[in-house]
């Protein structure tokens, strides 16, 4: 019986122990989800181990580096050598290559200074770029005129003072006339005795422009029937009445006036184009490699001024800008429409619009611009046909008896054009302007046989209603080409 209840006992015993056999088997795949708090309490294992996670990079600095001059040559000298010193830092690794290069050549390796000698009178560049480890480039320029006449003092004084606004004309035959009165008399009405008039011929217009108490003009285009260029000239006059010759030698182009320089244009095929620092008595060539990149401009190039910005336009709607009076020059290639050589530019409300005719499809032609005339846009309009003015408010153009409003150079109006109250004809065309100062624009009669006795002078306070001159104020005479607003000292006029 004893042994009975032992054996009882034993097998007791033993299947209270069976279910903790192997517990290290049973506890594969149980977590935190699955398992109960008691089994987890009951249970001791190492401590679970944690993935190693990178950190996330810090965002990448780009490298900045500095470069600038810290000795130049006087913008405007008569020395030949000029020295140049220049600074550069960079936050990048590695060293910097530093590169100079002097009017448009190659770049090469240079330190600072470095000393250029024996320069020729000219306008100058000197360029120098700093190439990091990643190849970023940073560069700048330093643009100064050379030149063998004295510069630092001009021929005349500036006036600045006892200036009046007026309006001045040029045409063929060196035809010149002003008008001190606002458009309602023309005065100083003259042309060359004897010389050939036509549009092509030593005597044509090729643009205006005033500046410093002077008038200038040029004049001078085409060749003759053996084909030998007129040679040009350009003509300055403080009066309006006497007038000297102060550039002589090429043809075509133009003439414009900045703050402190004079430029002119050639049509001559090597781009003769050249700057004059006191007033037209000595001139310097222009040696910037954009003149002679220029495809098409050389050949027909009109010159344009807006404030300080000058223009010169060519043929296939090759442009050229300059922002600091010709010294250097920017190639624009892209948004012109029409043929740009009967084109024009206006500035105002934040925009340039530029008109121009396409004679290949008979079509006028606006583009606009409002970056400063860096990039264009263009559309179609219709047969535009005189200077684009802007009056203060609104671009005005006049063309086939309307005239067209707008003050952006997108959305334009036309009104029919009253002359003396009369619907002006389809063939109405104008040599036009406007003088901001008065607010009165005027124009001359610019038409297909519309010279001479036909030529009429006009006034009008809105672009719309017009009031032709009678002839005590105004003769006809050689076809006009070329009206500005310009000042001259005010004791020159009556």
């Amino acid at each position: 019986m004893r042994q009975r209840k032992k054996t009882i006992l034993s097998i007791m015993l033993l299947l209270v122990l069976m279910p903790f056999q192997n517990c290290s088997n049973r506890m594969e795949g149980i977590n935190a989800a699955t398992s109960g708090s008691s089994i987890l309490s009951s249970v001791t294992s190492a401590p679970a181990t944690i993935p190693a996670t990178t950190p996330a990079p810090l965002p990448a600095t780009t490298p900045v580096t500095a470069l600038s001059f810290t000795q130049t040559p006087a913008l405007a000298t008569t020395q030949t050598s000029a020295l140049f010193a220049f600074a550069a830092t960079t936050s990048a690794p590695g060293a910097l290559l530093i590169q100079c290069a002097l009017d448009g050549s190659a770049f090469s390796n240079c330190t600072s200074p470095v000393n250029l000698t024996n320069l020729p009178a000219s306008i100058h560049q000197f360029a120098v770029q700093a190439t990091d480890s990643a190849g970023k480039v940073t560069a700048i320029n330093y643009s100064w005129t050379i030149s063998l006449a004295p510069v630092t003092t001009p021929a005349v004084a500036p006036v600045t003072s006892g200036m009046k606004s007026i309006f001045i004309g040029s045409g063929q035959g060196f035809r010149t006339m002003m008008s001190c009165d606002d458009g309602l008399s023309w005065i100083h009405d003259q042309t060359d005795a004897g010389a050939l008039v036509g549009g092509e011929s030593p005597g044509t217009s090729r643009g205006m422009d005033s500046g410093n108490g002077y008038i200038y003009a040029k004049y001078g285009w085409g060749s003759d029937p053996n084909n030998i260029s007129y040679k040009g000239t350009i003509r300055r006059s403080r009066d309006g009445v006497n007038w000297d010759v102060i550039f002589t030698g090429d043809w075509g182009g133009g003439v414009a006036y900045g703050k402190d320089l004079l430029f002119t244009a050639s049509a001559s095929w090597d781009g003769n184009w050249q700057i004059s620092s006191n007033n037209g008595l000595s001139w310097t060539k222009l040696t910037d490699p954009a003149v002679t990149s220029i495809s098409g401009i050389p050949d027909h190039p009109p010159v344009f001024r807006l404030k300080d910005k000058i223009f010169i336009s060519g043929r296939n709607q090759k442009i050229a800008l300059s922002y600091d009076q010709g010294r250097t020059w920017t190639l624009l290639t892209s948004g012109f429409l029409g043929d740009s050589e009967a084109r024009s530019f206006a500035e105002g409300n934040g925009v340039i619009v530029s008109f121009s005719f396409d004679y290949s499809t008979n079509n006028g032609t606006v583009s606009r611009s409002t970056d400063n005339g860096k990039t264009w846009t263009g559309s179609v309009l219709g047969g535009l046909w005189s200077p684009i003015i802007f009056n203060g408010t609104e671009f005005v153009g006049l063309s086939q008896g309307k005239t067209w409003k707008s003050s952006d150079g997108i959305k334009w109006s036309t009104t029919i054009t009253k002359i003396d109250g009369v619907d002006a004809p389809p063939w109405w065309e104008i040599t036009a302007q406007f003088n901001p100062v008065t607010g009165t624009y005027v124009g001359i009669s610019s038409g297909w046989q519309q010279d001479y006795d036909k030529q009429r002078a006009y006034r009008s306070k809105d672009g719309i209603n017009w009031t032709t001159l009678d002839a005590t104020k105004f003769k006809g005479g050689n076809p006009m080409q070329t009206m500005i607003v310009g000042e001259i000292e005010a004791k020159y006029c009556p």
